[in-house]
């Protein structure tokens, strides 16, 4: 069983270094890459609610530190501590659009892109693709779009 997973936060330096996300990661070519990747993704203009706060934090002056919280981890036990760490912060303290353990791929093979959205009960939906997410909600693939870029409907994101 492989032991290269990570859990790590992120925090608002400034703000007193309090944790807004709560991620996990696997090791690859013996470096943690997800900060990397949320620093690319905020700077190139995601839309994910993470990005949008790093983003903010930038433009105010401050800083985001990236800390890891625990290594040497499997899939299953990255997925439980980053559900566990997410309960004891609360999600309405944190950027995270889940209670943790979803498996969104930001590598960047995937052609398609994954929309996700809190449903009306709280609940995860995951859509293949804008076209899905478009079906579902009776509007155009456009208006998910726009939607998704002007982060006007809070719980979308789209996973490259």
């Amino acid at each position: 069983m492989k032991k290269d997973c990570y859990v790590y936060v992120l925090k608002d330096v400034t703000g007193g270094n309090k944790v807004f996300y709560v991620g996990r990661g696997t090791i690859r070519k013996g470096t943690f890459g997800r900060y990397k990747d949320h620093v690319r993704d905020a700077r190139k203009g995601c839309s994910l609610y993470v990005h949008r706060k790093m983003r903010s934090i930038w433009n105010n002056g401050g800083d985001v530190n990236f800390d890891i919280v625990a290594t040497g981890l499997t899939f299953e036990e990255s997925n439980r501590m980053e559900k566990e760490l997410i309960l004891s912060y609360g999600r309405d303290n944190l950027t995270n659009l889940s209670d943790g353990g979803d498996d969104c791929n930001y590598s960047g093979k995937r052609k398609t892109k994954q929309v996700f959205m809190t449903g009306e009960n709280g609940e995860m939906l995951t859509f293949e693709s804008g076209a899905r997410a478009a079906e579902f909600m009776g509007v155009s693939v456009g208006q998910i779009s726009k939607a998704v870029r002007r982060s006007k409907w809070r719980g979308y994101r789209v996973c490259h």
